[in-house]
């Protein structure tokens, strides 16, 4: 039964961690086009 409940966690835990590189990855293109509008005029 423990080495049911461990191989779950890690099942879950490679799926939070999946969740969270897509979150980040979302979140960083968009912080990346934010910069660049707020740099544009900067450019200028």
């Amino acid at each position: 039964m423990e080495d049911l409940s461990q191989l779950n966690a890690l099942k879950i835990l490679k799926h939070v961690m999946s969740l969270t590189d897509l979150f980040i990855l979302a979140n960083s293109s968009s912080f990346a086009e934010l910069k660049q509008e707020i740099n544009m005029p900067n450019g200028e």
